[in-house]
């Protein structure tokens, strides 16, 4: 008799959890703008109580450039509930997105993205919000492992989309979901007899299989979702609506996503953080040169030397500055502190220099938080010892006084340092 009550409390969404029953009932019989089989793993996840929060990552912004993380299954409005959160909505995204547009103190944005897609409603309005801001400041987009979708639809309104050699963008499609559990229902002795008016009123009804004319209707606007997502990426990247049909919600991995045209670039966060630091004319710069050559000139012999090799041995070269600050392996941090100094041919090797230094005497100092001002003050190592030393110092006179409580042992409270050395030895104070 238990299990017989626990089905029907399913069965009529009235779970214990509140979040998976809301979940449940949004998920089913709604247009989903999500990767098939991620939709299929995530409706399954949600009749199975198997909901865990997902934290809403912040904005933070680093220099000038503001980094956004979207990631998980989206929705249109916030369902906070018993186990949390909830997935990222639509809702949240966008004020968090215009807070950013709007910030003077940012000068260009990039979004973060890992998320299989999520709902169709309130998509479309995001995404707008994303291609408008386009024309007040740079707007990114870096997709991390996958951009499917919905996700994709947020990539594509940016001004420049980034994928890795690995991650993959596309899945632009529409999926509905409609669970028949009649059989079900039949086996486990039950029979729901819905007493409704309105003709349409239990088309979608989970209890009896879908009609005909159920089926055509969804089917109807399924398609509607459809083409106003495939003339959304048509107008977001420049690319004829047939084509973006023709793809046929296909999933496609980093260089086949260029060559669709549904990416710009091959790179990371940390690539798409150097080109908007260096501004748009690094871009220009990586792709050919905007001079044309002096015919009369001998062609450059083929070398393989590296950028600072090669600058050191002829001066007049230049180097890939942002490629050398970008490959140095420093924190996101500091190489985008360096890049805002927009610095020449003959600095940038030796910045690079100094900032390995200043973080490496700063973590060996444990004061690695220091390291970004002696990096932008270009402060000299032996300054930085110095008040690393300083600081050290002063920690250490920073000592207590206050008497303790009466009745207080002190000498177990504030260990003398010949009790600590008897402890180092294995004794007792």
């Amino acid at each position: 008799m238990t299990a017989k009550i626990s089905l029907l409390s399913r069965m009529f969404g009235r779970t214990e959890n509140a979040v998976i029953a809301k979940m449940y009932s949004h998920c089913i019989g709604q247009p989903l703008m999500v990767e098939p089989l991620a939709g299929e793993q995530l409706i399954g996840a949600y009749m199975m109580g198997a909901v865990d929060e997902i934290v809403h990552p912040q904005a933070s912004a680093v220099e000038t450039i503001a980094v956004m993380n979207i990631s998980g299954a989206l929705v249109s409005r916030p369902m906070p509930g018993p186990s949390g959160g909830g997935p990222q909505s639509y809702e949240v995204l966008t004020e968090e997105f215009d807070d950013l547009v709007n910030d003077p103190k940012v000068d260009a944005i990039i979004l973060r993205l890992d998320t299989p897609g999520g709902f169709a409603a309130g998509l479309l309005d995001f995404t707008d919000r994303i291609f408008e801001a386009r024309n007040i400041k740079p707007v990114h987009a870096v997709v991390e492992h996958m951009a499917y979708s919905a996700g994709y639809a947020i990539a594509s309104a940016a001004t420049k989309v980034w994928v890795t050699r690995s991650s993959g963008v596309g899945s632009v499609g529409v999926v509905l979901y409609h669970v028949d559990q009649s059989e079900a229902n039949s086996k486990a002795g039950l029979k729901v007899t819905p007493i409704f008016a309105g003709a349409r009123k239990i088309d979608f009804s989970p209890h009896m299989p879908i009609s005909e004319e159920a089926l055509k209707i969804a089917q109807a606007e399924v398609e509607s979702h459809y083409t106003a997502f495939v003339d959304a990426v048509s107008r977001y990247r420049g690319i004829d609506a047939q084509e973006v049909r023709d793809t046929q919600a296909g999933l496609y991995t980093g260089t086949k996503a260029v060559d669709i045209g549904f990416a710009d670039a091959i790179g990371t966060i940390h690539d798409a953080i150097g080109s908007l630091a260096a501004g748009d004319d690094a871009e220009v710069v990586e792709a050919e040169p905007t001079e044309e050559p002096d015919t009369d000139e001998p062609e450059a012999e083929a070398t393989t030397e590296t950028p600072v090799e090669a600058a050191v041995a002829a001066e007049a070269e230049p180097i890939d500055v942002v490629g050398l600050i970008v490959g140095a392996g420093l924190s996101m941090e500091i190489e985008n502190a360096l890049l805002r100094l927009k610095l020449g041919d003959e600095d940038a090797p030796v910045r690079v220099s100094h900032a390995k230094k200043v973080i490496e005497v700063c973590a060996s100092s444990e004061q690695p938080e220091l390291a970004i001002g002696f990096v932008k003050a270009n402060t000299p190592i032996e300054t930085v010892r110095n008040t690393l030393m300083e600081n050290k110092a002063a920690q250490q006179e920073d000592i207590d006084v206050t008497l303790p409580a009466q009745g207080v042992n002190t000498r177990t409270q504030f260990p003398t340092a010949w009790d600590k050395t008897i402890e180092k030895f294995g004794g007792k104070p």
